[in-house]
């Protein structure tokens, strides 16, 4: 549900765009903003943020609803972020 009402649209803006608006979302105290931000520049390939995306990796905000359907725990917000910037540094 994020990732096609929140992040899609958002990547559609354009990539220079789209990654000031993550940036300024990753920058955010809301959990909800960080976990749009993961998300966006996670589907950006943003590289470049791989290391603002991992100092999220302390945050315990549960992603509720991360899994639908399934019975595996829903990940905290600094574990995707670790996820991510792991990803972004090709690990």
């Amino acid at each position: 549900a994020l990732e096609g009402s929140v992040v899609q649209p958002i990547t559609k803006l354009g990539r220079e765009q789209a990654l000031a608006v993550a940036r300024g979302l990753l920058s955010d105290k809301s959990w909800v903003a960080g976990w749009i931000a993961v998300e966006v520049l996670a589907a950006l390939k943003s590289r470049e943020d791989a290391d603002k995306i991992a100092a999220l990796g302390g945050d315990k905000a549960v992603l509720k609803g991360y899994y639908p359907g399934r019975e595996k725990p829903d990940p905290t917000l600094g574990k995707r972020a670790a996820e991510v910037a792991k990803t972004l540094r090709g690990n």
